[in-house]
């Protein structure tokens, strides 16, 4: 009996986690509550999180610091324009980055970015996810629309 407690008690937990991670994101005004649920998305596929991102994503970027960081990629959901005014009204646009170790194949991916390592059109934003979504997910980060402190 004290067996079957336990075993429900565990299926019950991991139920509980597993929803608690799938919640879904509908919003850029709550994406600081992706970073604590960090144990949720590490070394999952980048797919597992977008299944439940429902905000339209306007620009990906890449970035490599250096050698003994993990890569990151930079999900924005403001548009070129609408970026440009918040920054320049001192004001961080709301933003996903999302870490993790390349493979050889993931390497040679984002090689094919343009210069800046920025994809802002809709269409090629979906081919690329559609190359990277079986990418394992290190850490992932959300930040709210914030005010640059004076």
């Amino acid at each position: 009996m004290k067996n079957l407690i336990i075993t429900i008690f565990l299926f019950l937990s991991a139920l509980i986690n597993n929803l608690i991670a799938q919640e879904v994101i509908t919003s850029k005004h709550n994406l600081d509550k992706i970073s604590n649920k960090q144990d949720s998305f590490y070394n999952k596929p980048l797919k597992y999180f977008l299944n439940n991102l429902k905000i339209d994503i306007s620009s990906l970027s890449y970035q490599k610091e250096c050698e003994s960081n993990p890569n990151q990629i930079i999900l924005r959901f403001d548009e070129r324009l609408e970026y440009n005014k918040m920054r320049s009204n001192k004001i961080i646009p709301a933003r996903i980055i999302i870490q993790f170790v390349p493979d050889k194949d993931t390497q040679n991916i984002f090689k094919h970015l343009n210069n800046l390592g920025i994809v802002e059109d809709r269409d090629d934003i979906k081919d690329f996810i559609k190359k990277i979504e079986n990418i394992k997910i290190f850490m992932i980060y959300g930040y709210n629309e914030h005010q640059i402190d004076k």
